[in-house]
């Protein structure tokens, strides 16, 4: 995925290391493994439509998360290797489905 970023110009982004996204404003802040965070000017629906990755799952209004780095689910809290990401009540039933399907 190639992402225009401000004085850098399109950069490519290894959607395999993107941890998860969040929505801040009128920006998604990247948060990548084992790599800087990346904070881009466009909205998580913008961001969201450019993944073309089925591991990537909307888990809230605010957050966009790669099933790949879930290490488990606490109550409306899902767990990653280095946050806690809030799960919506609405997503929660089918976030459980498509992990076990995953």
């Amino acid at each position: 995925m190639f992402i225009k970023i401000k004085g850098k110009g399109l950069i490519k982004i290894d959607t395999k290391k993107v941890a998860y996204l969040k929505a801040d404003n009128d920006y998604v802040v990247m948060h990548l493994i084992d790599e800087d965070d990346i904070r881009v000017r466009m909205t998580l629906k913008e961001v969201e439509d450019l993944i073309e990755e089925d591991y990537f799952y909307r888990v809230h209004r605010s957050f966009l998360v790669n099933l790949n780095y879930v290490s488990h689910i606490k109550s409306n809290i899902i767990l990653l290797k280095d946050a806690e990401i809030p799960i919506s009540r609405a997503k929660r039933k089918d976030l459980i489905e498509a992990l076990t399907s995953f």
